[in-house]
Order: C-alpha cells, then structure tokens, then sequence
C-alpha cells in the first residue's frame, strides 16, 4: 500500500515536470513576438543589408558604462526563462530566432503615385489603327507643313498626325499617330510610329487590270495590288503564283480549275479599298541641285556604265555622244514635256530618270553589284507621266531581258510586239506601277521580283501612296491624362 502510493507520488511529479518544460518551450518557441502597426503612409523605408553580412541572433549584452533597465520600460522584450535543470536543459535544442534582422539595410521608397500604367496593344489594335489612319490618309493635305499636325476623332478614339519630312530624297516619310481613349475611367494614350509607303513597295500595283489580259503563267514574288478586278488563267497547268499579300479593290476571276490557295500563297483580299495613283508623280520642282540633275532638252538614249556614269546619245545625232559621270548620288536625269527616252546598261550608283512622256527599255538593265549576292547601293528608278514599254525585237534582241530597277508608269507598262513568239523570260528585280499593264505572251514569261532593300529606301524622288503602315516593335497604351482633358 505504502509502495503504491509512492509510485502515485513519483507520477505526479513528472507529469509536473512535463508540464514546467512543455510552458517553457511553448513560451520561447511558438508564441510569436509583438505585432508593431505601421504608421499609414505610402512610402516605406526599409534597410538592405549584404547577403554575406553575419546576423547577429544573440541577445545585447549589457554595457558595463550603463546601468540595467527595469523590465517595466521594456513592455515588448520576452520575459526571462524559467530555471530548468540541467539534464533537462541539455535535451533542449537552443530556441529559433522567428524574427531574425532584415538582411536589407540601403534604403530605398516606393512611391504610390509615381507607379506606371503600361498595357501592351493587342495585335488587332494595332491593324484597327492602322486601318483607321488609311482611310482618312486621302483627305490629308500634302506633305508640304511637318510643322502642323492633322486631328481627327473617329467613336471613342481621338487622333493627331505630326509628320516627319524624309531627311533625304532617298528616305521614307514617317510620322507619329498619337491616339488617345477613355477605358474604365481613364485616358489611355498610345504613340504609334508610321510609315508612309511608296509605290515602290510593291512587287506591282495595277490601277486598271484590262480584262482582254489574263494573269497566266506569271511569277510574282512580293506585295500585289489591283485597283480593279483581276482576271487569272489557271489552264493546262499554266497557273501563275503570287506569294506575297494580294488586295484587289474588286473581285476575283479564275478561268479553269486553279485553287485560290495555291496562287495566291500569302493570302488575298478582295474588294480592297483602291489606292490612287497620283495625276502627277513626280514633282519637277524637286529638283533643285543643279550639280546633281541632268536636264535633258531633246530625245534620246542613256546608255549606263560600269564606271557609275552613261553615255547621253541625241536622237537626232547618234555621233555627238558624251560620256557623263556623276558628280554626286543620288543623279537625278529630268526630261522636259515631249521628250522621250531611251535607256540600257549596267547601273551603279543611285539614280532616277523621268520624263512626262514614253521612256522605252532598250537592252538588259543590271546593277553593277547585285543585290541578291552582297551588299549593293545601286538603284534605278524608272518614272513616267504616260509609258514604260520593252522595245521590239529588233532592238532588244531575242531571248531573256533583266530588268533591274523599280518602275512607275502612269499610262501603262507594256511589251511591244508581244505576239512575237520569243519564248523568253522578262525577269525583273524591283517594283512595277502601272495605270493598265499589256500582254507580255507569247513574246515573254515574266518572273517579278520585289527588291527587299526597298522596304527602307526608295529610289530618290519616287512616288508615295496615301497608304500607311504601323512599324515593328511593341506598342503601349500607358495613362495619359485625367478623363475628360484635352490630351
């Protein structure tokens, strides 16, 4: 009996003994340290401390210059820890410090109201707005103020257009379209960087497609652009092929069992809006440096040398030739009204001939430095108020003609003599604009070929559209003002 109650004892000891550790260990480890409010601001200082800087998890010791505070003055430090025996406390592992030092010590603020609102343009956004600008673009006045900007509104949007001139003849004019919008209570406002494209930056543009012409057999490596409908021959096989984007401003007829798909490998669309070709495409005033204009007074050829200059040949005196060498780039060579050239050869540099009237192609037209094979800097731009026409036969010779150089007829792009049954190749390298185009078959297959270097420059001078496009690169919509002000 004595026995049992001993045992009893011992138990009820322990179990105290349990419950003194358990008080102790729940004290240090798992009550967490005193909540501290924040003072309600919205900027917040906080210290960056190096990664590799030790922290220090040891309590202050006590400087033995000051005397001890009393624990009343102390309301937030945790209570000393109870005595515990030494086989106990050696079970013990040390305590976990749950609120160690900030290891950031370099100070820095955050500051609400200076935060950023950027939402990235969805790609539809960007076709909308450059759609939007294209059909206003033909009531803008011409490029002749960059200092005046055009503004429009159009539902939600608001717009304004400030142009940037070329800075040279060769550049392209660009422009920045600022748009502006109220979304959910806010101004949203996007600047979209634009292009104003040339003529020059399509395979071919046609203005009028003749329906006595059949696309047939034709091989078109770039843009594509029909002002009318355009009528295709897919027989026998004889199938043409358009991989670039195709617009046609009407519709679309295919003789024979040609699939759209596989003509027109870059996608068509039809009933396009039209773009309209210029009455005048080049502006004679332009040419202003006298040091770098030829200007030619009566009818003739131009026959182009390696050497970066060409021969100038009256029409009416074949022997008075005179070898000229540019000056400077890029040469510009102007005839007057009711002058008609003539031109062949090997083109270096960058040049532009133009005439009001017919500018025939003689012989094979190359760049002294290919630009399908290297670097090149040689252009040749080709514009005329009425005709670019391939001579005959007789003069070109029979088989293929190379046609390097990008080309604006206002009246038609023709072949002459093209029921000569040739059989060669037309093969140009660069752009055709023409107000109507002629047969080219059976003398000639022709195979065209956008230059991709005109996707930067132009040959200098060379005609605009009055269409645009949006630039690569990401476009933002970021908060541009309070609702309702005038952006």
């Amino acid at each position: 009996m004595q026995r049992r109650d001993t045992i009893v004892t011992a138990l009820i000891w322990s179990c105290a003994l349990h419950l003194l550790v358990g008080l102790a260990a729940h004290r240090w480890w798992l009550v967490p340290a005193p909540r501290i409010e924040a003072a309600a601001s919205t900027t917040m200082n906080l210290s960056l401390l190096p990664a590799s800087t030790p922290v220090n998890t040891a309590p202050p010791k006590p400087s033995s210059h000051s005397e001890a505070a009393p624990a009343h003055s102390q309301p937030d430090a945790y209570p000393a820890a109870p005595q515990q025996p030494a086989d106990v406390a050696a079970a013990v592992p040390p305590p976990v410090n749950l609120n160690p030092a900030p290891l950031l010590t370099e100070p820095f603020e955050l500051q609400i109201a200076t935060l950023v609102f950027k939402q990235p343009m969805a790609p539809r956004q960007r076709r909308a707005l450059e759609t939007a600008l294209n059909q206003v673009s033909p009531t803008l006045p011409p490029w002749t103020d960059g200092s005046a900007p055009r503004r429009w509104r159009d539902g939600e949007h608001e717009y304004i257009l400030e142009r940037q001139p070329p800075a040279s003849a060769t550049s392209l004019e660009r422009a920045v379209l600022r748009v502006t919008k109220i979304e959910n209570g806010l101004a949203l406002e996007a600047e979209v960087p634009v292009t104003r494209m040339a003529f020059s930056h399509f395979a071919q543009v046609v203005d009028r497609w003749n329906p006595e012409v059949d696309l047939a057999g034709d091989r078109v490596i770039g843009r594509f652009h029909a002002n009318s409908a355009l009528y295709v021959s897919a027989v026998a096989g004889a199938a043409p092929s358009i991989t670039g984007p195709t617009t046609v401003a009407g519709r679309v007829i295919i003789e024979g069992r040609g699939r759209r798909a596989e003509i027109f490998t870059s996608g068509l669309e039809t009933h396009a809006r039209r773009m309209l070709l210029p009455r005048q495409p080049i502006d004679p005033t332009a040419f202003s440096d006298g040091d770098r204009l030829h200007r030619v007074r009566e009818s003739g050829r131009l026959v182009f040398l390696a050497d970066g200059g060409y021969l100038w040949q009256p029409a009416n005196d074949t022997t008075a030739t005179l070898h000229i060498l540019p000056s400077g780039y890029p040469w510009l060579v102007q005839a007057e009204k009711g002058v008609e050239l003539q031109v062949q050869g090997e083109v270096q540099g960058s040049l532009l001939v133009y005439s009001p009237e017919r500018i025939s192609i003689t012989g094979s037209l190359r760049y002294a430095h290919d630009p399908r094979r290297g670097p090149s800097t040689d252009f040749l731009g080709l514009v005329s108020d009425a005709n670019v026409e391939i001579a005959t036969p007789e003069i070109t010779g029979p088989g293929d003609l190379d046609v390097q150089a990008a080309i604006f007829a206002g009246g038609q792009f023709r072949v002459r003599h093209y029921n000569n049954r040739n059989g060669g190749l037309l093969r140009v390298l660069g752009s055709v604009t023409a107000g109507t185009l002629s047969a080219t078959e059976p003398r000639f297959k022709t195979a065209l070929e956008f230059d991709q270097r005109l996707e930067e420059q132009r040959p200098a001078h060379f005609p605009m559209t009055d269409r645009y496009q949006v630039d690569e690169g990401e476009l933002l919509w970021t908060v541009a003002s309070s609702p309702g002000s005038d952006p």
